[in-house]
């Protein structure tokens, strides 16, 4: 998929578990506008406390 590169995709994760909280992190910090789901609410609480 490409992009004018004057707009960025956006990105999408469903989960903040182990694999994708960092994913997210990485994505967010890179720039990138994030959308993401998490099934715990609590993980929205402090998203670090549940990295391994």
């Amino acid at each position: 998929m490409t992009t004018p590169s004057n707009k960025r995709s956006i990105v999408g994760f469903i989960g903040l578990g182990d694999q994708g909280l960092p994913m997210t992190e990485a994505m967010a910090e890179a720039g990138f506008p994030v959308h993401a789901w998490a099934r715990r609410p609590e993980v929205w609480d402090d998203p670090r406390r549940y990295r391994n």
